[in-house]
């Protein structure tokens, strides 16, 4: 009779024992995969924290004859920790075809005061609700401007209405209007303001149109948006170094430090749970599989007795408990499936990962291929005393 037979008949035979080692499985595999799900979590959490941490490094120059310019930029950008580059600038230029809101002391020149950003949604008075979008939606074109409401409402400007300028070399340059601003202080401002520095003059518009009607490539400041916040001030003190004379270098992280040490006790505490979970799991089941054989060294001695090799016992037995534990393995992943990600959203830190605790089909193959690894050293462990007896000592214990 084959190892396979025997594992089935003895599984078939022994209801309650069988029933009782693969609960020991069941609850064994579950809680190690619950600790398994909210690590995994955590670590998705951090993860995306890192990437959406808009930790950054901003540089404001500080020379206006010697400002930050196109090179600059590069050697920036090149650089292994940073992402992204938002550069901003400012310029004036003639407003060619309407009239900006007069102000007082250049007795209305007719000048606009530009400012250009690579992202309009960041590092700007738009980010910082100093101004609010009150029509239409922020530049994201080199084509595209947007101006305050009042400018608007006073020269009868649509959004749609394309608006031409001059720069101070001459050149002309054409925006369509697609979003319009209030900052709520327009009101406010007093009739010395020159015409280009009053809040209604104000128009914002991408970096490379700034340039293009200034006709320079310098920037008043550029923010460097960084890939991993946990290097930020390394990457800092990098540019401290290049820039020390042209530009004042600072750093800024307002969501990774928040939240980081959280996050991680959480990812550390699920690591020691899950190690505890499988200690103990190692332990029980080991236990168990001992005082198993001792319960069985009878039928052992009957199967040396009768030739069968050590090894083909060795078989029959570890098949008997991997069998189980399939079972119980497949049964803790499929209630795991469903249970385990309400279970992270309900921790504070993991609200944001529940699809990260998921169970995926890698995760089970994985605690399959460990559990039966260790199954296999158990079992091993457990017949080693009833192997190495000689089998006349084993039949004289039984009849002691």
């Amino acid at each position: 009779m084959s190892c396979v037979k025997r594992a089935l008949m003895f599984i078939g035979r022994k209801k309650t024992k069988t029933f009782l080692l693969f609960m020991i499985f069941v609850v064994s595999t579950f809680t190690i995969m619950g600790a398994w799900s909210v690590r995994k979590a955590s670590a998705q959490v951090r993860r995306q924290i890192k990437e959406n941490s808009d930790a950054k490094v901003t540089l404001e120059s500080l020379d206006a004859e010697d400002m930050l310019n196109d090179a600059d930029a590069d050697g920036i950008a090149h650089m292994e920790n940073v992402l992204v580059l938002n550069r901003v600038s400012q310029g004036l230029a003639y407003a060619d075809g309407f009239a900006p809101v007069d102000g007082g002391g250049d007795g209305g020149s007719g000048n606009v005061q530009f400012h250009g950003y690579d992202d309009m949604a960041k590092d700007s008075p738009f980010e910082e609700q100093v101004c609010r979008i009150v029509e239409g939606r922020k530049a994201k074109g080199e084509g595209e401007i947007v101006i305050n409401h009042v400018l608007a409402e006073c020269r009868q400007i649509k959004i749609g209405d394309v608006l031409s300028f001059a720069g101070g070399q001459g050149q002309k340059v054409s925006a369509e209007v697609v979003g319009l601003y209030l900052t709520g202080i327009e009101n406010s401002q007093t009739d010395e303001v020159f015409t280009e520095n009053r809040m209604e003059n104000q128009i914002y518009a991408s970096c490379d149109f700034v340039r293009k009607i200034c006709g320079v490539e310098q920037y008043e400041k550029v923010a460097a948006y960084i890939r991993n916040p946990d290097c930020l001030e390394q990457t800092a003190e990098e540019m401290r170094r290049l820039f020390q004379e042209k530009a004042q270098v600072r750093t800024l992280d307002t969501v990774y430090q928040k939240v980081k040490y959280s996050v991680q006790q959480a990812e550390r505490v699920a690591g020691l749970i899950f190690a505890l979970m499988l200690l103990t799991s190692v332990f029980m089941s080991g236990s168990l599989l001992c005082m198993w054989m001792r319960n069985r060294k009878t039928e052992i001695a009957v199967y040396r007795s009768m030739g069968i090799a050590k090894g083909n016992i060795f078989c029959q037995m570890f098949l008997e408990c991997a069998l189980l534990y399939m079972g119980a393995i497949c049964f803790s992943a499929l209630c795991g499936f469903f249970l385990f990600p309400g279970v992270s959203s309900r921790i504070a830190a993991l609200q944001d990962a529940g699809n990260a605790a998921r169970l995926s089909g890698l995760d089970v193959a994985l605690m399959w291929g460990i559990g039966t690894g260790l199954l296999m050293v158990l079992v091993g462990i457990a017949l080693v005393p009833y192997f190495r007896k000689q089998l006349k000592d084993i039949l004289s214990e039984m009849e002691g």
